[in-house]
Parts: structure tokens; C-alpha cells; sequence
């Protein structure tokens, strides 16, 4: 075989190795005008706990094997708690690898009651 096979074999297995990686890599950004000083996160039977996410600022990335574009999420402001509580959106796909980026803001459009909500944009 020659040295010119044997790289386009290399090639090839490293292409293949890096595209069937599986899993999410998800970040929250606080898009609110108000700090959250705890930010907890529910995906499926997965918690996890954020201190401190300012306004404008990202949580570290955290990993999971599946997510749909949207979770249980709880936020602790300096005046209040608030929940994102999701129910079966029908027509969500279930993403499996790739990135995601979740932003949550204070919604006060409802009924004039606070509540987080969130926009997706995943790669």
C-alpha cells in the first residue's frame, strides 16, 4: 500500500470517527435585564445547577445524549422565583448531536405575569 492510500484511509476514518459523534452540547444564556442567582435546569431525569448568571452571560457547556428545543428551568432574581414549565409541544424533534443554545428572558406579556421563556438556535 502506499504512503498516498494509507493517508487517504486516514482521511476517511477520521471523517468517520468525528461525523457519528453523538450527544448535545447546550448552553443557557441569561438574555433577561436581571441576574439570576441560581438557574437550575431539568432535562429529562438530568439536573443541573447554575450560581450567578448575570444578564448577557452563558452558562458553561453541558452535555447530553438527547434534548428537545426546549426544558424545566427555574430562576431565582433578586425579587422573585421563576419557572419555564414545559408541556408537550406537538411537532418538536428531538435533537441527538449537535449544539444548542437556549436564551431565556423574563416574559411579561402574559397576563401581565412574570415567567421565563426561552428562543432556541442550534447548529
Amino acid at each position: 500500500m502506499t504512503m498516498i492510500n494509507k493517508l487517504i484511509l486516514l482521511i476517511i476514518f477520521f471523517t468517520i470517527v468525528t461525523s457519528c459523534k453523538t450527544g448535545v452540547e447546550v448552553t443557557f444564556t441569561n438574555k433577561s435585564k436581571e441576574d439570576f442567582k441560581t438557574f437550575t435546569v431539568g432535562i429529562f431525569d438530568n439536573r443541573f445547577d447554575f450560581e450567578n448568571l448575570k444578564s448577557g452571560h452563558t452558562t458553561k457547556i453541558i452535555k447530553v445524549e438527547e434534548i428537545y428545543p426546549y426544558c424545566y428551568v427555574r430562576a431565582t432574581t433578586q425579587n422573585d422565583t421563576l419557572r419555564f414549565i414545559p408541556i408537550d409541544f406537538i411537532g418538536e424533534k428531538l435533537k441527538k448531536r449537535g449544539k444548542l443554545n437556549m436564551k431565556i428572558y423574563i416574559d411579561t406579556t402574559s397576563n401581565k405575569k412574570r415567567q421565563l421563556n426561552f428562543i432556541t438556535s442550534a447548529d
